[in-house]
């Protein structure tokens, strides 16, 4: 008996490998069709259909080392530091009453 078992076990595994090998061409040319270009698609061969021409003249190097003009303002003066350090301090003190008078209220 196990001698029939076995007969029939060949029998299938002959019938599965056609199906294996065409199923192995299969993926083959489904992952190998990804590996075509678009390039090939255009009339010259190299260029795609639809882009744009490039220009005549090609466009010069970014200006590097071209430098800005010197800045027209001043640093501030010590007052003037002090009066605007002073201001900042007033708004984050005003913020800070509010968001205090915010959660004192809910």
């Amino acid at each position: 008996m196990a001698f029939q078992s076995r007969r029939a076990d060949d029998r299938g595994k002959r019938l599965f490998r056609p199906f294996s090998a065409i199923g192995l061409l299969l993926a083959m040319v489904v992952g190998l069709g990804g590996c075509s270009s678009t390039l090939t698609e255009g009339p010259t061969g190299s260029i795609p259909v639809g882009t744009q021409e490039q220009t005549a003249a090609p466009l010069g190097y970014p200006a590097v080392h071209d430098m800005p003009p010197a800045r027209s303002d001043v640093v501030l003066t010590k007052d003037e530091l002090k009066k605007a350090q002073a201001e900042m301090n007033a708004a984050r003190d005003a913020q800070a009453k509010r968001v205090s008078d915010a959660d004192k209220a809910q």
